[in-house]
């Protein structure tokens, strides 16, 4: 619809039509009007379609009710006070939003929104749900595993570092065992994006990193050079990253990357240049070891 469009762009329906189209599907996207010419049979699917005007919903409600099928990922929210959408949705109201798996059981009877007759079993629901992000896990560790050791085929000495989600829970999330990289020898320094303007966060965060690595000594913070705004980012105060670059170094860091190059301004330029990389050092490498033994042993 126009409205969703204007407002959540386009991106969720090719998203949608390009994993349809890679099953065999022969996809195509239409306006709220095209509803009525669908033919029977046809399945409509709806991603993320938040808004939903009233004559849309009757549209809707007249395809379902002459054999169409619909497939809601994320519904109409913010449009469940028209009838026809309940009706087709089986639900009457919003409710907050939840992050967790749950079963809907239904309370009456609908017309248009059969129910199964199998009750699903939400525990083993979550195992299948554990085993595939396990297995997604396994499939980035591989990957890693299989640049280091080509990089180490082709340049014996060379160093694969990763920039790595934080805190360790935030990695876990998307699949980034980076402890484990650690454990195993394949990765040789990890930079974790500790993106925060709160020294108090920074500090728990490193905190956090040594009980994997008591003396940072593969552990590279990655720190901000830029504070968010309502419209975007700014350059950070000079003094701010300096603060947080001290607080590392007095954790026993070796150093730090700074993020991004875009937000690097003059001010922040001399006063490290003049500052605490006033002298010329050689980069920092850390000790060789041996797959498998714990980083900073």
């Amino acid at each position: 619809t126009p409205e969703n469009r204007s407002r959540y762009g386009r991106g969720f329906i090719d998203k949608a039509s390009r994993a349809l189209e890679r099953l065999g599907n022969k996809v195509e996207t239409i306006e709220g009007a095209g509803i009525s010419g669908l033919p029977e049979g046809a399945v409509l699917v709806l991603p993320d379609l938040y808004i939903i005007p009233a004559d849309v919903a009757e549209e809707l409600e007249r395809f379902v009710r002459r054999g169409g099928r619909a497939i809601v990922f994320d519904g109409p929210v913010l449009s469940m006070n028209h009838e026809p959408l309940q009706r087709v949705l089986g639900f009457k109201a919003t409710r907050s939003y939840f992050h967790a798996q749950v079963v809907l059981e239904p309370v009456g009877d609908s017309e248009l929104v059969p129910a199964a007759e199998r009750e699903i079993d939400v525990e083993a629901e979550k195992r299948r749900w554990a085993d595939w992000l396990e297995y997604r896990k396994w499939g980035v560790t591989q990957l890693v595993r299989d640049v280091h050791e080509r990089a180490r085929q082709l340049k014996p000495r060379s160093l694969l570092t990763a920039a790595v989600f934080t805190p360790l829970a935030s990695a876990d999330a998307v699949c980034q065992d980076w402890p484990g990289w650690l454990e195993q020898g394949i990765i040789d320094l990890c930079i974790p994006m500790a993106y925060t303007e709160s020294d108090a966060a920074l500090e728990k965060q490193m905190a956090e990193w040594k009980t994997l690595d008591p003396g940072l000594a593969r552990i590279v913070p990655g720190l901000s050079i830029y504070r968010k705004t309502g419209g975007g980012s700014v350059p950070r105060d000079a003094a701010a990253v300096l603060r947080q670059r001290q607080l590392c170094e007095d954790a026993g860091a070796h150093g730090n990357v700074f993020f991004s190059l875009h937000h690097l301004t003059p001010e922040l330029t001399t006063a490290l240049t003049r500052g605490p990389f006033s002298d010329v050092a050689p980069a920092y490498r850390p000790a060789e070891r041996e797959a498998g033994s714990r980083a900073g042993r």
